[in-house]
């Protein structure tokens, strides 16, 4: 069965769309079978986003951001003509879409042009709307859902999800707001959504591996030694470095996989959180 065509869009900036992407990306990877990435993240068609320096040059399908005003000028009908290239990538779907901020909108903007849903129907696409207890990021997702809602016809979403990141605080406080409440029990005229929730990756060199771009897949094959030489970190740092990124890495594996947003599948070889190096090894061998 193919992978559906997976977009990850707020219109917020700053929610955790590129590291759900990439986790979304390695989770079809552990499950045996591999999607491909695409970034709308970058100002230019062809240049590096910030998934595509995690995944590695050439692992990125990097879209850009639109056409530029130079284009629409000389023939306004670039802007729509610019995503159709996105659109073939939704029908052929086994893909995971990082889409940088605002560029959701124009995603919809595009199918209602192009009557997309006529080629579509058939087709399965899914929509993640990452968000962070922000009011702004909040009051974003819902007007998302309901730009998908309003479009059903243009461009048909097979399921929806919202993940709650953690990033920026924790959602606790906001069990009795309004709009939040609104995104999180949506109403029964609203096509059902599940909502994820992604826990803060409480890991002391986490600003490190960001600068690093060391992705998820790399980190997860990591040893103590591979942590002491990669950040130059004495031992004990290195220990608890490893065993925060496992034991994150594991229950997000875990959220994601119960709430269906990737496929049960293998654990990754870093997944033996509370072993020592040598039993990691020899499972490695094995």
């Amino acid at each position: 069965m193919t992978a559906p065509a997976i977009l990850v869009g707020n219109r917020t900036g700053g929610q955790g769309k590129t590291l759900i992407s990439q986790m979304i990306h390695y989770g079809y990877s552990l499950a045996g079978q591999p999607i491909s990435a695409l970034s709308a993240d970058s100002a230019e068609v062809g240049a590096e986003s910030k998934l595509g320096r995690f995944l590695g040059k050439g692992n990125v399908d990097e879209l850009g951001t639109g056409a530029n005003m130079s284009e629409v000028l000389e023939n306004n009908h670039e802007a729509v003509r610019y995503w159709d290239r996105l659109g073939k990538h939704l029908r052929d779907g086994s893909c995971v879409v990082d889409l940088g901020a605002n560029i959701l909108p124009l995603v919809f903007q595009w199918a209602r042009a192009r009557k997309a849903g006529r080629l579509l129907k058939d087709r399965r696409v899914v929509l993640v709307i990452p968000v962070t207890a922000q009011a702004q990021s909040i009051a974003d997702a819902v007007e998302m859902l309901k730009l998908a809602a309003g479009n059903e016809d243009a461009l048909p979403i097979a399921e929806r999800f919202v993940v709650l990141n953690d990033y920026h605080g924790s959602f606790a406080r906001l069990k009795e707001d309004r709009t939040f409440l609104k995104l999180v029990t949506p109403s029964v005229h609203e096509p059902k959504t599940t909502v994820v929730h992604l826990g803060k990756a409480n890991v002391e060199i986490w600003g490190n591996i960001e600068a690093k771009n060391i992705s998820f897949e790399r980190l997860s094959g990591m040893e103590i030694e591979d942590y002491e030489k990669v950040f130059d970190l004495d031992m004990f740092a290195a220990s608890g470095s490893e065993a925060a990124f496992d034991e994150w890495n594991e229950s997000t594996l875990k959220a994601f996989r119960g709430a269906g947003l990737i496929p049960p599948g293998a654990e990754p070889s870093a997944e033996t959180h509370g072993v020592s190096q040598v039993e990691k090894k020899g499972a490695k061998a094995a």
